[in-house]
């Protein structure tokens, strides 16, 4: 999940204040909630360009459904609390940037991981989470439209523009059978640990979390001193965004699950399959 910014060259001069966005013209917001094959589930009708991440998600029904439980709460999936078990839990949740509230249902990657078994699944997650910048480059290549500033003076044309190309865009996923290529034509090959290019990656990133713990240890003076220095006072305390009483333990409940996933073997790197002779 995650929002895009489209440029709006007719804002009316009343409302350019108000739709300002981060470069100072105005623009308009749209929340997008995709899969990993490229398909939209979700989208909400415009916001102003002076709204932020943790802004636009408080008027989000589908996200605010599914962090008060009122949605997808009896949906079940599985973590491992060891290499040999499985534990059921209840309940979906949406991968994010950091620019989110920290909610169980919206689950960003970690800005200072400090162990190895942290950088290794914000490295995943941080890849996995492309998937939404993706469908917005697909969206401005396939429609022009979404490519330059609208020049519509209504807002509510402009949000049928947008829903209507994203209408199109799984109209030619379901045409372009994407949904079938991801499930037959993607192989997962690159096993975690089981390969060169792999473990120099673990390598890199079990050097950069002891430095980190070496730095927290000579700032803090003790471990959880210097963990809150780097960055981990974002998950527990920070005045903003938002931080449930759930977001702490659910994401390390989902590291724990991606390590022993890794020394089972069944953790792997996403890649696309050669195509066929």
């Amino acid at each position: 999940m995650d929002c895009v910014h489209i440029p709006w060259n007719k804002c009316p001069s009343g409302w350019s204040k108000s739709y300002a966005g981060r470069l100072g013209s105005p623009t308009v917001v749209f929340e997008l909630v995709c899969s990993h094959s490229k398909r939209i589930l979700h989208i909400t009708p415009h916001h102003p360009g002076t709204r932020n991440d943790m802004t636009v998600v408080k008027f989000d029904n589908f996200a605010l459904g599914i962090h008060h439980k009122k949605l997808y709460s009896d949906v079940p999936f599985y973590l491992y609390s060891s290499p040999t078990t499985l534990e059921q839990v209840f309940g979906l949740w949406l991968l994010t940037d950091n620019g989110y509230h920290r909610w169980r249902a919206t689950i960003p990657p970690m800005k200072s991981p400090l162990t190895p078994d942290e950088c290794v699944w914000t490295t995943a997650a941080e890849s996995v989470r492309k998937d939404v910048e993706c469908v917005f480059g697909i969206l401005k290549r396939r429609f022009r439209i979404l490519a330059i500033p609208f020049e519509l003076h209504d807002v509510h044309q402009i949000d049928q523009v947008f829903q209507s190309c994203c209408i199109l865009h799984n109209m030619l996923h379901d045409e372009d059978k994407w949904e079938e290529r991801w499930e037959e034509g993607l192989k997962y090959t690159m096993e975690i640990g089981h390969d060169s290019e792999d473990d120099e990656i673990l390598s890199k990133q079990a050097k950069r979390a002891a430095v980190r713990m070496q730095s927290a240890g000579r700032v803090g003076g003790s471990s959880s001193e210097g963990q809150e220095y780097f960055g981990f006072v974002d998950r527990v305390q920070q005045a903003s965004p938002e931080i449930s009483a759930e977001f702490t333990s659910f994401r390390s409940r989902l590291i724990q699950s991606f390590k022993f996933q890794k020394e089972i073997g069944k953790v792997t790197w996403l890649k696309a399959a050669q195509p066929h002779p």
